[in-house]
């Protein structure tokens, strides 16, 4: 699926019957039967292929930047009912964004921002290494 990043055509969209202004910074997918559009074949609602997933492309429409909006609030509500959603049941999967992830801490001292500090202790290291020699 072709992703989508940038400016969007169209200053609002459908959510129920309810306009809500879109966001200066849109996240789209190329889709032919999106269930919320952004323009022709601008998905930012859409049901994957024969599974029962539902992918969201711009989180602008339920974090709390959006919730904050009453009108958009109740779009967030409409378009999670419109997903028929069994028995209520509504999951969400965020652990593309780390939520859920279990941490290591050896992982953690090698990669930003704390591989600055373990470097910063290595270098420490040696040089108090080096001058325990010349004693």
């Amino acid at each position: 699926a072709k992703l989508g990043e940038g400016k969007p055509t169209v200053d609002t969209i459908d959510v129920e019957g309810r306009n809500i202004a879109v966001p200066a910074e849109l996240q789209w997918v190329a889709d032919d039967h999106p269930l919320i559009a952004a323009g022709n074949g601008k998905a930012i609602l859409t049901e994957l292929d024969n599974e029962p997933f539902y992918i969201l492309t711009d989180p602008d429409f339920i974090n709390n930047a959006g919730l904050k909006d009453e009108q958009t609030a109740a779009a967030a509500l409409d378009m999670i009912a419109m997903l028929e959603p069994a028995e209520g049941a509504v999951m969400f999967d965020l652990t593309l964004h780390g939520i859920g992830q279990k941490y290591d801490l050896a992982k953690l001292l090698v990669e930003p921002p704390f591989l600055a500090l373990t470097l910063s202790v290595l270098v420490a290291a040696a040089l108090a290494f080096l001058h325990g020699l010349g004693r």
